[in-house]
């Protein structure tokens, strides 16, 4: 797997999308970045979206693509569509709105791998990325 992933194009691409996503979103709402990492960042860029990573697509994904037929693309959409709801426990409607396309990707990686693996590394970078801008 970790050869495969190495030459993907798409992953590095999605890797890419983080940055992308941070900025883009820093200029909609106007933040500041903060540079210090705590054990807060660390928990938040990298405990929890191992946590979320297995639930969401390690058991919820993996359930409704067996559920649906196989039909890999609407179990995605809909696991991001309560990964972006249970968002909205702790956060505002646009930050957990702005957490399904992210949901998307990690979706797509994890289906292409069979493996958490992906899903989490992008899902780390991405909160690592976020963490840092926004807190």
């Amino acid at each position: 797997m970790f050869h495969r992933l190495r030459t993907d194009s798409y992953f590095y691409f999605a890797v890419i999308l983080g940055p992308i996503s941070w900025f883009s979103l820093s200029f909609f709402l106007n933040t500041q970045p903060n540079l210090q990492i705590t054990s807060f960042l660390l928990l938040q860029a990298f405990a929890w979206p191992l946590v979320e990573v297995i639930l969401f697509r390690g058991y919820l994904q993996h359930y409704l693509v067996q559920s649906l037929r196989k039909n890999y693309q609407l179990a995605i959409v809909l696991t991001s569509l309560v990964f972006s709801l249970c968002h909205l426990s702790a956060h505002s409607l646009l930050w957990s709105s702005s957490v399904f396309l992210p949901s998307l990707v990690f979706g797509y990686f994890y289906h292409k791998y069979q493996s958490i693996v992906p899903a989490y590394i992008l899902h780390a970078w991405y909160n690592l990325g976020f963490f840092l801008l926004f807190n």
